[in-house]
């Protein structure tokens, strides 16, 4: 039987927002040293370098938003607030525009990884200015679309957790997850056809293409199995637990649930990049160490060895 009285709520509460409160050390910590890292290198900013920044961007606003959430908890728990879904959705309506918008721009990464690979040479030449703005815009109209009718569909229900899903009405709710589904289809479809064309090239190119595409397809399966982990089995429950309209007690403490998963994409970010690419280990090692000498001892700060593929934006070849 699922727990639902307030009094048995505050273990689902505590359980959850334990949990949260670490990926929020964890994400804010990594986000912002890759932000800044990101601003302050103009060889970054690549087209994937670009996307990484938005992403990173709107992970952080997630994060930020998702302390107000566990501030919301704590009084309902402790103190016998009582959490109103119209209060709940005009104090962190921003954090629904910007997870839209990241579920968006990581399906935008893995198609954006998809060309590079696909297509390099025509890649190298895409243009920014026309590139991610095409790229963009249905994420920004999902985000809109979605924060839109949630604001017009809005009702003054008691919830028992504020976070985005709870801040919607069922329907709204359920028009969000289902796009979420599918922009998480095409991402595992984008990665898994980056993981295809790179597994055919290895058997076709010379050895020292194949040294590097190794580490390419090292990279790919790290994030996949981080994505299908953390943002596609979680999204799927969530929407197969509100399409066969199970008992609504249940949807809403899978939905409470789901922030957990949320979290840990919100928060893995810099660490992908960190272990899996030597450039981006070495700029965050800098990065760091400026303000936490003892960082140095642990990951020794390398020469720069900046290779050609990487100068003219191909990052993916090495990440």
């Amino acid at each position: 039987m699922v727990m639902s009285t307030e009094e048995e709520y505050r273990m689902h509460r505590i359980a959850i927002y334990s949990i949260v409160l670490f990926f929020e050390v964890f994400g804010l910590f990594g986000n912002i040293n890759l932000i800044v890292v990101l601003l302050r290198n103009k060889m970054l900013r690549s087209n994937f370098g670009c996307i990484m920044l938005a992403l990173a961007f709107f992970h952080t606003i997630c994060l930020i938003f998702e302390l107000i959430n566990m501030g919301y908890s704590i009084l309902a728990t402790f103190f016998s607030y009582r959490i109103f879904r119209n209060v709940c959705f005009h104090t962190t309506f921003p954090v629904i525009l910007a997870h839209c918008l990241q579920t968006g721009t990581i399906c935008i990464l893995s198609l954006d990884l998809f060309l590079a690979v696909a297509i390099p040479f025509k890649y190298r030449n895409f243009n920014l200015s026309w590139y991610l703005p095409f790229l963009f815009f249905l994420p920004v109209c999902y985000a809109i679309g979605i924060t839109t009718s949630a604001k017009i569909l809005l009702d003054n229900s008691e919830i028992l957790m504020c976070n985005p899903p709870s801040s919607m009405v069922p329907s709204v709710r359920e028009w969000w997850y289902e796009i979420m589904l599918t922009f998480s289809f095409l991402t595992v479809i984008f990665y898994s056809g980056a993981l295809g064309l790179l597994s055919i090239k290895m058997r076709r190119n010379s050895s020292d293409i194949r040294l590097i595409e190794k580490k390419a397809l090292r990279t790919l399966k790290v994030l996949i199995v981080i994505f299908l982990f953390t943002r596609f089995f979680s999204t799927g429950i969530a929407t197969l637990v509100s399409v066969l309209k199970v008992n609504p007690e249940y949807i809403a403490l899978v939905h409470n649930y789901n922030v957990i998963p949320a979290m840990a994409a919100y928060s893995q970010n810099a660490y992908v990049c960190f272990f899996r690419s030597e450039e981006y280990r070495r700029l965050l090692t800098e990065q760091i160490s400026s303000y936490m000498p003892c960082i140095k001892a642990v990951f020794p700060i390398k020469s720069a060895e900046r290779s050609t593929s990487f100068k003219r934006g191909v990052t993916v070849v090495k990440f």
